[in-house]
């Protein structure tokens, strides 16, 4: 998404059903040959201006370690608080987070 060239990695947005304004980060993954040299930061801006529009008002993820070499889950909630991400009351196993997106 980043690249035009080359496919360094994919983010999958979807749609919550309990809110009708509400989407999920359902993932966001850098192929590794490309990891920690902020594509990760540029691939969830990208994320966060394309949906930063009236008919969303916010973006939730659960924060789940993924992949060879992980950031931990530490590291994530620091990563994802850099742009504008809270921690919400945890119900399951891995930290629920959100951010607004577009508020009137």
């Amino acid at each position: 998404m980043v690249s035009r060239r080359k496919k360094i990695g994919v983010a999958h947005v979807i749609y919550n059903s309990r809110n009708p304004n509400g989407l999920i980060l359902a993932a966001l993954r850098v192929k590794p040959p490309y990891q920690r040299q902020r594509y990760g930061r540029l691939l969830l801006q990208q994320v966060i201006d394309e949906f930063s529009v009236p008919e969303w008002h916010e973006l939730r993820l659960i924060v789940q370690p993924f992949g060879d070499k992980p950031l931990d889950e530490a590291q994530l909630i620091r990563f994802y608080q850099r742009f504008g991400f809270v921690r919400l009351p945890t119900r399951g196993q891995y930290p629920l987070m959100r951010r607004l997106l577009f508020s009137e």
